[in-house]
């Protein structure tokens, strides 16, 4: 009886090990063929079931003839197990490495090459549900949407030093079909280049990086800003001025289905809810400035120079009856400040958060800052807009030469913002302008802008090894076209573009301050 319990248990045992090996597919992978010659490698695969700290199948990115591997920050790099693939992606060899030297030989003819940097990790999969990025990226209208999973993760130092979760999934109980996240396209302009923007919604509420219960994201590109940095150092910068609602920001690095996409801005959303723009729908209205698009109503105005431009849209209305009455608020305030005979339209502003506003856009002479893309908030019991919150500061510091603009944006003298569209009525009124003057003198903008300012260096370096994988993934910094920079520099680093940025914006507050004596 013993020995037929023992046989019985024997074969119980066999028989969950041969299942546990086909689940993990280590079993197929006794009999892989082998790699007899290196051109029979056609691919390299990480696969996430046996590399810890890898949410989902990676691929090696192939360029100049090697074979770069970019790995999420929680990977260990010492420790690595990977496949070579051959036609059809079937795996011809598994070998496990330490790629902690940055690079290795396989088969004396394959280079690998292995680059990890310390920024949080984003990585998306559509495996399985039958959508794709490519569907996205076809999309010029930004309608589609791809479901699939994402994982954010951070290394352990990060997370203790910032109070960050390691590890925040969009899978929540509901293993659905379709995934547990949605991704469609974001930009204007920008979605022209080959690297995009996206925007995220999750099916739950999560907090990400620290920045508050959401479930919405924007995933920005910062395809034209060669310094990656644009927008986070002017959004800490309105953030530190006071500006309400300013966007919060997290420099991450972005895989997609496997393939490496560079580093990114992953942002909250410009929405009404309580972690983005907290006030009462339907009472208190969020306005969207200078954006065509079906929701858009035009002006009767003609402050923006553009005709396309001119058009107003009210965010996130859920209460229709109320639409007509918040467009006419919209409406009247731009009728009011078109129209300089009269200062009614002061009243109807808060002027505090417009010179700050103006002060933020002045400082970086972004050829945005009136107009696309531009929020505002009407406060009904205050019966006043306000300006805010900051968003879209990428063209800033001399990044872009627009055309047709009477005044320079390349260099850092001169003024530029107060001559465009509504601001240039508005300071064309005294108490407008010696409130712009009195909010730089007496609050303490100044000093926020020369702290921000200060601290582009340390940003640099926060994002250095980052920035170097994403340039080697995008090998753009050679390219002309909306970056005029390196002409001036005669240099086509990165590190050219960051000196570029910190120089210039301190040459422009030592003119503004000159100026403003």
């Amino acid at each position: 009886m013993k020995r037929r319990l023992l046989l019985i248990f024997i074969f119980i045992f066999i028989f969950i090990v041969i299942f546990f090996l086909y689940k993990t597919k280590a079993f197929s992978r006794v009999s892989l063929p082998g790699v007899s010659d290196a051109s029979q490698v056609t691919g390299i695969l990480l696969p996430a079931d046996e590399n810890e700290g890898v949410s989902f199948d990676l691929k090696a990115y192939e360029k100049d003839g090697e074979y770069l591997l970019f790995l999420p920050a929680r990977a260990d790099i010492s420790d690595l197990t990977i496949y070579m693939l051959g036609e059809g992606d079937e795996p011809l060899e598994r070998a496990r490495l330490d790629l902690s030297g940055g690079v290795c030989l396989l088969h004396e003819a394959i280079v690998l090459r292995a680059y990890q940097s310390l920024l949080p990790s984003v990585e998306i999969s559509f495996s399985g549900t039958g959508s794709s990025l490519e569907e996205v990226e076809d999309d010029k209208d930004h309608e589609f949407r791809a479901f699939g999973d994402m994982v954010v993760s951070c290394t352990d130092e990060a997370a203790l030093q910032n109070g960050w979760e390691t590890v925040v999934s969009s899978r929540n109980l509901d293993y659905g079909l379709k995934g547990s996240m949605s991704l469609r396209g974001h930009g204007n302009a920008s979605w022209l280049l080959d690297k995009k923007s996206y925007n995220v919604y999750w099916e739950n509420l999560a907090d990400v990086l620290s920045m508050g219960m959401d479930d919405e994201w924007v995933l920005l590109a910062d395809g034209i800003d060669r310094t990656l940095l644009r927008n986070q150092v002017f959004y800490d910068m309105a953030e530190k001025c006071g500006i309400r609602y300013s966007p919060k920001l997290r420099k991450v690095e972005l895989f997609i289905d496997g393939d490496y996409r560079g580093v990114y801005s992953l942002t909250t959303k410009v929405r009404i809810n309580e972690n983005s723009v907290d006030i009462r729908q339907g009472h208190d209205f969020l306005y969207r400035w200078g954006m065509p698009g079906d929701e858009a109503r035009p002006l009767s105005s003609f402050v923006f120079r553009d005709e396309p431009t001119n058009v107003v849209e009210v965010r996130d209305l859920k209460d229709e009856s109320v639409r007509e009455k918040a467009f006419k608020i919209a409406d009247d305030l731009m009728l009011k400040i078109e129209d300089t005979s009269s200062d009614e339209c002061l009243s109807m502003i808060d002027m505090e958060s417009w010179a700050k506003y103006y002060w933020i856009q002045e400082l970086g002479k972004n050829t945005d800052a009136t107009s696309r893309s531009l929020y505002t908030v009407w406060m009904a019991d205050e019966g006043r807009m306000y300006m805010n919150p900051v968003w879209d500061m990428d063209q800033t510091a001399g990044v872009v030469e627009p055309y047709m603009r009477e005044v320079d944006y390349l260099y850092p003298q001169e003024w530029a913002v107060r001559y465009e569209e509504w601001y240039k009525p508005l300071f064309e009124r005294e108490e407008f302008a010696q409130k712009v003057d009195e909010v730089y003198r007496r609050s303490d903008m100044a000093d926020v802008m020369d702290e921000c300012i200060k601290a582009i260096p340390q940003k640099a370096e926060d994002i250095r090894t980052a920035a170097m994988m994403n340039f080697l993934r995008w090998d753009i910094l050679d390219e002309p076209q909306n970056n005029r920079i390196y002409f001036y520099m005669e240099d086509t680093s990165w590190d050219a573009q960051v000196e570029w940025l910190h120089i210039w914006l301190k040459y422009r507050k030592e003119w503004i301050d000159e100026e403003c004596k």
